[in-house]
């Protein structure tokens, strides 16, 4: 009877262990599977956060320059526009180019904490702002907007300022503010 008692109590020991490790293996699974949908999460929310203001500082590049280009933009209001013309052309061109940098430099900052293996569309990001930061290195646009890397990320960083959700960039105000900014001092020389 006493053998009876003690497998009895041995069987219940082990049942109750096993169900403690099967219980713990399934929690830990079901929290790692938790963790690793927070992080798909957590790289959505960044691409959103950036992608947008980065696609229209982009846009809004572009057309400058295609205004600059094929518009006109140039002879019309810097070299037969008053004063406060030619002050907007520089001022605002600046901006833009400055305003560009800043969301690329924003992205790059943040993301290069996300993984950049398991996420086809954050390196995807990262392989078309190389090629961008390289274009933009060389003279092939002209002697006048060849940019080093270096240059780019400090006229970038001084655009920047510090947010809960990231990155942000400043605006066009408080860039007239800045005066004496290295944003000024590399793309006036």
């Amino acid at each position: 009877m006493m053998n009876v008692t003690l497998i009895s109590s041995i069987l219940g020991g082990v049942f109750a262990i096993a169900s403690v490790v099967i219980s713990v293996g399934i929690t830990t699974y079901n929290q790692n599977r938790v963790n690793k949908i927070n992080n798909t999460l957590e790289t959505k929310k960044k691409h959103q956060y950036y992608l947008e203001p980065l696609i229209r500082s982009a846009a809004d590049l572009q057309s400058r320059i295609y205004n600059i280009l094929e518009g006109g933009f140039i002879e019309r209001y810097y070299h037969n526009g008053n004063d406060r013309n030619r002050k907007y052309v520089i001022d605002n061109t600046i901006f833009l180019v400055a305003q560009f940098f800043a969301w690329t430099e924003a992205a790059r900052i943040d993301v290069q904490f996300l993984n950049l293996e398991n996420d086809l569309k954050t390196r995807k990001l990262s392989e078309l702002q190389s090629k961008i930061y390289s274009l933009i290195q060389t003279d092939s646009l002209g002697p006048h907007f060849m940019f080093f890397a270096g240059e780019q990320r400090a006229i970038g960083e001084q655009m920047l300022t510090k947010t809960d959700k990231g990155y942000n960039c400043i605006g066009y105000g408080e860039f007239l503010k800045k005066t004496h900014s290295a944003t000024s001092f590399y793309l006036k020389n």
